[in-house]
């Protein structure tokens, strides 16, 4: 979704597959899950490209993004918005147990590992939750970590090692981020997740008792919700509007439908296609954003740089996406573009993943 939005906003990897771009067909997946930015740049995307077949993928949509949906289709497209849905039989079946806990709920996590479930717990940040899985150790647990600041090689890795451990007999416990919201193919018979916006929980709570159906029905899994100490990288107001949701949840088994027909969004406006810098900008070639996101870098570790001069390592395998890093990064040396730290900048594991060394 990155590399095709960032056709419309010049960046180059989308305008290098722009030949590709233009015979293709798409699936934009999890479009619940777009910022407004994303979201606007998905509208215009289908306003400016009629003729490429689309298929929109999501769990659940706002009204007003709906209405934005079938807005562009009607007027720029010349067709209705041809929508599906999945079976009923499954949306329907109570498969969530929600809760919120003001108290870090350590207790609830050891018995259901010593009853043989499987704990996932998700926190919104990488610090919080290397942090939280630091205490699962103290306390004498086994706990996995799995996040977005890991080598690629290594985050394959872990990817694969918690996907198996949640495929055990045994019990299992994993601290994650939001890399748990998408293209973790795995079930928890319990949750916990830190308070973050709607989408999101339901994005998690589908890692919650994932493979129950009619004909295997099985107990609601339980999810439990805990206040973070700050928001971030979310608004006040993203957790705000969490809290009402799961008070219109309730504490009674629920179901993905329950789910949806809670979420209640107080914007009415439907949004709009925004300015795309690739059509609008004229002979200008600026580069513009595709995410509301905060500022990033990717870099390699000068551990790797050895290994990669010989060949012997593929910088694509050892590149490591990193939070805004320290001011003098500019002078950094480059590898294949990526920027290389000084030693001891960087404090990496690779079961625990990477931060930024205090200086």
């Amino acid at each position: 979704a990155d590399t095709v939005l960032g056709l419309l906003q010049n960046q180059r990897k989308g305008v290098y597959a722009w030949c590709g771009i233009a015979r293709a067909a798409f699936v934009f997946d999890e479009i619940h899950a777009y910022d407004e930015t994303m979201f606007g740049l998905l509208l215009r995307f289908l306003a400016s490209l009629p003729g490429l077949p689309v298929l929109l993928m999501t769990a659940s949509l706002p009204k007003h993004r709906l209405r934005a949906l079938r807005e562009v289709c009607s007027r720029h497209r010349g067709q209705e918005l041809a929508e599906l849905f999945g079976p009923s039989e499954l949306e329907r079946l109570p498969r969530y147990r929600l809760a919120r806990t003001n108290e870090l709920p350590w207790a609830e996590v050891c018995q259901e590992l010593a009853a043989g479930g499987k704990v996932l717990w998700v926190s919104n940040t990488v610090d919080r939750c290397r942090n939280l899985a630091s205490q699962a150790a103290e306390q004498g647990l086994a706990p996995l970590v799995y996040h977005s600041r890991f080598r690629y090689l290594d985050r394959v890795r872990r990817h694969e090692c918690v996907i198996k451990a949640f495929r055990s007999e045994a019990a299992a416990l994993a601290f994650t981020t939001q890399v748990a919201e998408m293209s973790l193919d795995l079930s928890a018979t319990l949750l916990v997740s830190d308070l973050a916006p709607v989408p999101s929980l339901i994005q998690r709570l589908g890692r919650l008792n994932r493979y129950a159906s009619p004909a295997r029905p099985q107990p609601p899994g339980r999810g439990l919700f805990v206040d973070p100490p700050h928001p971030l990288p979310y608004a006040e107001g993203d957790l705000q509007a969490a809290r009402g949701w799961l008070a219109g949840v309730g504490t009674d088994p629920c179901s993905q439908e329950d789910l949806a027909a809670a979420w209640r969004h107080e914007e009415s406006v439907a949004p709009l296609p925004v300015m795309s810098n690739w059509l609008d900008g004229g002979f200008a070639t600026s580069v513009g954003d595709v995410r509301e996101a905060s500022p990033g870098i990717t870099i390699l570790l000068p551990e790797d740089v050895a290994s990669i001069a010989s060949g012997e390592l593929a910088w694509e395998a050892a590149a490591l996406p990193m939070p805004r890093p320290p001011e003098d990064w500019v002078s950094w040396p480059r590898i294949r573009h990526l920027p290389v730290p000084p030693g001891g900048v960087v404090e990496y594991d690779a079961e625990k993943g990477a931060r930024w060394r205090k200086r």
